[in-house]
């Protein structure tokens, strides 16, 4: 286990911190009461036992790093609200990714923000790409440790890539643990759960939702399936999005035919109409001659 793994589980262990914990609980802010606790060790020696002190000291340039550029601001909006989003558990596992990185000082804090930026939000790719990916892939996809997501907020295909590079750098990293990390596609109604494992939407089938498949149908390999072809409703290329495509296709031709009708048979008034309703008007108003 590395230094930065036996950090973030001392951590999880010291406040009770659980996978489905959430930041804001109860009225508190784990996310403050982890910076606190690394500060607190450092501020004041004694004020735990020898052993965490030595583990949560490790930390403390990750801590300043923190303090300067996520909660001062520094760094591109879209990574301060990323981490401000995580989970207390993926937040320690964040500080202690930066244990791992050897930062010692804010500068190479500033310097791995930035590669964590590339590697979340990768430069822009060229509008008709972008248009494309939109289409066909909107699933978000997130990294799991042991059954325990880590990191979430990778869309599409570009995400799901940067995903896997990122696992690849962490088994590189840390080859004990090779098969403890994977992507998985996240469920899109269950916070940081696996979409093939979530019981809830595996028995949610009664009628046509965004789980059902024309081709497997409500069968225990849905999920998997979904995974390697997918067909999934919030996708064009999904079998009954196309029937439904032509069934909208089909009402929207039957109503213009109806409203070419109603307008062959009811030209509605014509000028001379007009003409002739106003010249009866005028007589029927005194002193108006016509």
């Amino acid at each position: 286990m590395t230094r930065g793994q036996q950090f973030a589980k001392t951590m999880r262990y010291t406040l009770s911190i659980g996978t489905r914990t959430r930041r804001h609980t109860a009225g508190r802010d784990l996310h403050a009461e982890i910076l606190d606790a690394i500060n607190e060790t450092n501020l004041y020696p004694g004020c735990r036992n020898e052993e965490t002190e030595a583990i949560f000291r490790t930390a403390l340039a990750a801590y300043w790093s923190h303090q300067k550029h996520i909660a001062g601001y520094r760094v591109d909006c879209r990574l301060v609200a990323h981490i401000n989003a995580m989970s207390p558990w993926q937040f320690c596992n964040l500080l202690g990714r930066m244990i791992d990185a050897d930062i010692t000082n804010v500068g190479e804090g500033e310097l791995f923000y930035a590669e964590l930026r590339t590697e979340l939000f990768p430069p822009t790719a060229p509008a008709t790409e972008i248009h494309n990916e939109t289409e066909t892939n909107v699933t978000e996809y997130g990294i799991f440790e042991d059954g325990a997501c880590i990191e979430a907020g990778f869309h599409g295909e570009t995400g799901k890539a940067a995903a896997e590079e990122h696992v690849a750098s962490l088994v590189a990293a840390h080859t004990e643990m090779a098969d403890a990390y994977e992507v998985l596609a996240l469920c899109p109604d269950h916070e940081e759960q696996p979409r093939r494992d979530c019981e809830e939407c595996a028995t949610d089938g009664d009628d046509l939702g965004p789980g059902f498949c024309m081709e497997c149908g409500e069968t225990p390999a849905l999920d998997a399936h979904q995974e390697e072809t997918g067909h999934e409703m919030d996708q064009p290329d999904h079998p009954l999005n196309a029937a439904i495509s032509v069934e909208q296709a089909t009402e929207e031709e039957e109503r213009a035919d109806v409203n070419t009708a109603a307008t062959e048979q009811d030209p509605g008034p014509s000028l001379d109409d007009y003409a002739k309703a106003s010249r009866i008007i005028q007589s029927l108003i005194p002193g108006v001659r016509r």
